[in-house]
């Protein structure tokens, strides 16, 4: 998808505004529409088939710097919950809730009172406050003129035979923003948006910002034994973005 630059520059060969990845998987698919840079970030507005920012190289050396010292903090320190606890999405069979998603995760305000003490939200500000470049300069209209005054973050960490089945979520706008340690110890854990058959392979520090209606979800992941417990699996930074009146 959209995170491998000269993928992206290329013209669209089998429909219009995408190309086909030339890897192993013919179905991994690369959009191929403008691109912005902005200081070490570079920004890809997409119309087909739905309205989508993705973003290469989300955060410079610094900001990842002081990312994954928090993430140690948190993982090592066992404050990861299940998925009950996070607020997964859930069917209803026998009148009993079936999570969709098998992770552990966390938010960052459960953690901190005050929100600025968090290496993550102050990182993360530049997906919120850069709207200009980020959205109202995107073709579609649902990103140029768009409103929002909140936003929560919830770190997902995913490991061996982890997974979230198709669902959508209750916000504005999802950002999602992936880190892993290189070279990658796991397989699977694409982002996969079930209503258009579309599966992105995601990529360190690169994010992608969606309608938070459109359905997706997580390709199980493969991993060896040796690699467990150790912070080697996928780690997804998910900010719900929204409006509160």
């Amino acid at each position: 998808m959209p995170f491998n630059t000269e993928e992206v520059l290329k013209a669209a060969k089998d429909e219009p505004g995408w190309d086909i990845h030339g890897g192993t998987n013919p179905n991994i698919k690369y959009c191929s529409k403008t691109q912005k840079e902005l200081k070490t970030w570079k920004i890809i507005h997409c119309t087909d088939p739905f309205p989508f920012v993705a973003i290469e190289n989300t955060f410079n050396l610094e900001e990842c710097s002081l990312i994954w010292d928090e993430l140690k903090f948190l993982y090592y320190g066992k404050k990861f919950n299940t998925p009950e606890k996070t607020g997964s999405a859930y069917d209803t069979e026998n009148g009993k809730k079936v999570y969709k998603k098998n992770n552990s995760g966390l938010w960052i305000s459960d953690i901190y009172k005050q929100l600025d003490f968090s290496n993550i939200h102050n990182a993360n500000r530049k997906l919120i406050e850069n709207k200009e470049e980020l959205f109202n300069n995107h073709p579609s209209w649902f990103f140029k003129n768009i409103y929002y005054n909140q936003d929560n973050s919830l770190i997902s960490y995913y490991e061996n035979n982890d997974y979230y089945k198709s669902h959508t979520d209750l916000a504005l706008l999802t950002s999602l923003t992936w880190f892993f340690k290189e070279p990658k110890k796991f397989k699977g854990g694409n982002l996969i948006f079930t209503d258009y058959n579309i599966e992105i392979e995601i990529l360190n520090n690169a994010s992608i910002v969606f309608p938070s209606c459109i359905n997706h979800e997580v390709s199980e992941l493969t991993m060896k034994e040796e690699d467990l417990n150790n912070l080697n699996g996928r780690i997804c930074m998910t900010q719900f973005i929204g409006l509160k009146i």
